[in-house]
């Protein structure tokens, strides 16, 4: 064999294969700046949880209510067989005790309450309930209010999430607003009150809601939204289980 054959040839680095090692290496700094952002927002996320809501008034007996299976303030009326309630009717959302709670205006508040509404009569229909707008025999009727919606202040938050990527400790400093609401189930016949709650989630309301803790943020009604699912699951479960025969914690 001619040994000039055997010669190694020599790497050819082409334009194209350049510009594709480029785009690579940009891709993936682009992917861990990413990462590295949302892990930030992670870190300098607040207390992202639930609290006493304060006495709005719509509630009648503020003394009787405690931390429950449902709330962080509940009571539920003992010696009731909520077995014998079939149906369930949700009253418009009242916003009359925010008083002076909110910069929302009217139209977007008006717009929440009905998002809210309709949220918990989709969760009640998903559990198996029904739900009616003309309450006749046994029927419990769930009466709300939303007494504050403060949302996250976007621009603090975007700046602690940039300098959270610079420092090597947390800041968690973050506002990330907070909604609070107060209801009644009562009796569709009589009027009696059966059951009172309250409660005041702050961001999402959770600290494993990606979501409220990105996005949520830096987003007006982002959280909001996420409360309020949470809030119809919660009531239709409550409502589920006690006509099924659950007992209310002692």
């Amino acid at each position: 064999m001619n040994p000039a054959m055997m010669k190694t040839q020599p790497t050819q680095h082409t334009k194209c294969g350049f510009s594709s090692c480029i785009r690579q290496q940009t891709s993936r700094f682009s992917s861990l700046l990413f990462l590295c952002l949302i892990v930030s927002l992670l870190l300098s996320s607040g207390c992202s949880s639930t609290k006493v809501a304060g006495p709005s008034g719509f509630v009648g007996n503020y003394s009787g209510l405690a931390k429950g299976t449902y709330f962080n303030q509940e009571r539920v009326a003992r010696n009731v067989d909520f077995k014998e309630f079939k149906a369930v009717k949700v009253a418009p959302i009242s916003l009359s005790y925010m008083a002076d709670k909110t910069a929302c205006d009217t139209t977007e508040l008006e717009k929440l309450g009905r998002e809210f509404r309709e949220a918990i009569e989709e969760k009640l229909r998903a559990s198996g309930l029904v739900v009616t707008s003309n309450p006749s025999g046994r029927t419990l009727v769930v009466s709300l209010a939303i007494t504050n919606v403060e949302p996250p202040d976007a621009l603090l938050n975007a700046g602690l999430a940039a300098a959270t990527l610079m420092m090597p400790v947390p800041l968690p400093f973050d506002k990330d607003g907070e909604t609070s609401f107060e209801g009644k189930i009562t009796d569709g016949t009589t009027g009696k009150v059966l059951i009172e709650f309250a409660e005041t989630r702050i961001g999402a309301g959770s600290q494993t809601d990606l979501t409220g803790m990105t996005t949520g943020k830096f987003q007006k009604f982002t959280n909001t939204h996420i409360v309020f699912t949470r809030w119809a699951e919660t009531i239709a479960k409550m409502i589920k289980e006690l006509t099924q025969g659950a007992k209310p914690a002692a």
